[in-house]
């Protein structure tokens, strides 16, 4: 037993002495090959880069290329506008006052306009006052107390800046409606009278209503008679 094993000890030594002799052997091979192929792979990694950096300047150089093709050109157009043209073109003056209304509007700038009504007591000046609708209710022209009041433009109604012999270009146009408050008095005065609209006759008789702006009259320059610019009245009482 003892033989055995001792035997077995001496193999075993053998074996490994061996082994040790060939890996010396075999790995000075193993070593280089090693080394080649790290050489290999560093040479191919560089030529890729190489080739990949010259793809990217190329690719570069031909969209800078392309972008200068599609960029958009400024031509300085010759300007062949005629003097006509121009005229066009030149923006219209803002409308003046009439020379009525002009005075009238220098007492009291609160004034907008002026109505009458031919054949009845009704000719009175229009006031109109944004801050307060009511302020002319019972106060006269002159903003003084009084029963009678004035005649009151609705804040609501646009009254207009500019003329129809312009096409409103000169300021801005009236409303189609424009509302209009006064007392009905009993003694006939500020719109005391319209109450006589219940007559069919009266009504034919009086049914034109004259209301000027503060920049233009009625009748106007031009216009045909006065109907283009008066308005039928549909009293509602």
């Amino acid at each position: 037993m003892a033989g055995s094993d001792v035997d077995l000890a001496k193999g075993r030594r053998q074996f490994l002495e061996n082994y040790r002799v060939e890996l010396t052997e075999w790995a000075p091979p193993v070593l280089v090959a090693f080394l080649v192929i790290l050489i290999f792979l560093t040479a191919m990694i560089q030529y890729r880069m190489g080739y990949m950096g010259t793809a990217y300047s190329a690719t570069r150089d031909n969209l800078t290329e392309a972008l200068q093709n599609v960029s958009p050109t400024v031509e300085n157009n010759v300007d062949d506008t005629t003097d006509s043209d121009t005229a066009d073109l030149t923006a219209v003056e803002p409308a003046d006052m009439t020379q009525k209304m002009e005075e009238v509007h220098a007492l009291n700038p609160d004034t907008a306009g002026w109505i009458s009504i031919d054949g009845t007591v009704i000719d009175y000046p229009v006031m109109q006052t944004m801050r307060d609708e009511q302020y002319y209710l019972n106060r006269d022209f002159d903003g003084k107390y009084s029963a009678y009041g004035c005649i009151i433009a609705d804040t609501d109604s646009e009254i207009g800046t500019g003329t129809l012999a312009n096409n409103y270009e000169d300021g801005s146009k009236p409303a189609t409606n424009i509302i209009l408050h006064g007392h009905n008095m009993k003694n006939g005065t500020m719109f005391g009278s319209l109450d006589k609209y219940r007559d069919q006759t009266y009504e034919k008789s009086h049914s034109k209503i004259k209301f000027s702006s503060l920049y233009e009259s009625v009748p106007q320059p031009g216009l045909q008679e006065e109907r283009d610019r008066c308005i039928q009245i549909l009293p509602v009482l």
